[in-house]
């Protein structure tokens, strides 16, 4: 398979605006066992500017460039095929290197396990862990790894979780290694509406061996089950935070399968 995007985008975030523009090339080859590798390119030009009312100490206001490689390995048995998955996984495992406004190598794993506990009940455990070996500094904040949000860990706001900047407590500023890890037990309720119980648990590091405390979050939540795409409502408490963290009690969310 060949992915081409080209693109340019205009993203208000926490405490500044991202303006990335540039292209991507993804080449992929199928492998023993439903493995499947993938090689991709990154060129981006991408400017950062700090959004009205923000005094940060962090370097928002910047211009540079983007010039990476990704290699990744990646294995979806999960099944059905179609609708919410009932057994199987999906797995990737990989690694971006090149520059990108600093030195970029970042290495990512990834396991998404569905397992059956009986005819109805289904446990999902979502794992995800992504390192830098390097301080977060290295890199511009649009490049790092951040906690928080709809398809992340629920019970806090987008970015809402983690570090945030020394003279402005509203902007987070991310870390250069993140471990994030959902529990979900599903369990079908009407036709395509299953109900969700559900806790996540999230650890951000400024580098790899410096980590905050982990964040704790529970919650319950409804799937609507459209074939190739879900649609989640949850409601969400965080049980762990610290005195800065921004919480978030509703969040909505869209996992397609295509």
């Amino acid at each position: 398979s060949l992915l081409t995007r080209l693109y340019y985008q205009m993203l208000l975030l926490p405490g500044y605006q991202a303006n990335p523009g540039g292209g991507q090339v993804e080449w992929g080859h199928p492998l023993d066992e439903d493995w499947a590798r993938y090689l991709r390119g990154r060129l981006e030009a991408v400017k950062l500017s700090h959004r009205a009312g923000i005094k940060a100490d962090e370097t928002l206001d910047r211009v540079y460039g983007v010039a990476t490689l990704r290699l990744r390995y990646e294995q979806d048995t999960r099944e059905p095929a179609t609708g919410m998955p009932r057994q199987g996984s999906r797995q990737s495992y990989g690694v971006e290197a090149g520059y990108a406004g600093g030195p970029m190598l970042d290495f990512e794993a990834l396991r998404d396990q569905y397992r059956p506990l009986s005819e109805t009940l289904t446990w999902r455990l979502y794992a995800l862990a992504n390192m830098m070996p390097y301080t977060r500094d290295m890199v511009p904040i649009n490049e790092r790894q951040f906690l928080g949000g709809n398809a992340d860990m629920r019970g806090f706001a987008y970015r809402g979780a983690g570090y945030f900047d020394l003279k402005d407590n509203e902007v987070p500023i991310g870390g250069a290694a993140k471990i994030l890890i959902k529990n979900e037990l599903i369990r079908p309720l009407y036709g395509p509406i299953s109900g969700v119980l559900f806790a996540d648990v999230g650890m951000l590091g400024e580098s790899p061996v410096n980590w905050q405390m982990p964040r704790v979050s529970t919650g319950v939540g409804l799937r609507f089950d459209m074939k190739q795409m879900q649609v989640g409502l949850d409601l969400a408490a965080p049980l762990v935070k610290q005195g800065n963290d921004q919480t978030r009690f509703f969040h909505f969310s869209l996992e397609s399968r295509f």
